[in-house]
C-alpha cells in the first residue's frame, strides 16, 4: 500500500472485512516494521463470472494482469527495491456491509 498516512489500518475496513482484512492488516505491519510500503499497479481487472447467495454474499472470479512495487523509504527520495509481476486468475469473497461490498476472501486460481 503505497501511502505514508498514519490512518491506513482505519482505511483499510472501508474495502476488506474478515480473513482478508486481517491479512492486509498483518502485511501493512510487516511492511512498516522493514521501512517499505507498496503500491499495486493493476493493468487489467476483466470479471469472469460473478455468484451472489442472499443478496449479501458473493463470490467472482477475475482474470488480472498487475505489478507490485516495492519502495524503500529514504531521505534523499524513495528507492524501488523490488517488481513482480502477476497474470492470471483470481477468486474474491465478498460481503456487502456497512452499506458496501467488501472483500474477506482472496485466492489464486491454479
Amino acid at each position: 500500500m503505497r501511502t505514508q498516512t498514519q490512518n491506513v489500518m482505519e482505511q483499510l475496513t472501508a474495502f476488506a472485512d474478515g480473513e482478508a482484512l486481517a491479512a492486509v492488516q498483518r502485511r501493512v505491519e510487516m511492511l512498516k516494521s522493514q521501512g517499505v510500503y507498496q503500491e499495486l499497479i493493476v493493468e487489467y481487472m476483466d470479471v469472469q463470472q460473478v455468484v451472489v447467495w442472499e443478496g449479501r454474499r458473493a463470490g467472482a472470479l477475475a482474470r488480472e494482469k498487475y505489478t507490485l512495487c516495492t519502495y524503500r523509504l529514504a531521505a534523499d527520495g524513495d528507492r524501488l527495491v523490488d517488481e513482480t509481476m502477476f497474470e492470471g486468475d483470481i477468486v474474491y469473497g465478498l460481503i456487502y456491509r456497512d452499506s458496501r461490498w467488501k472483500v474477506t476472501i482472496v485466492r489464486e486460481v491454479g
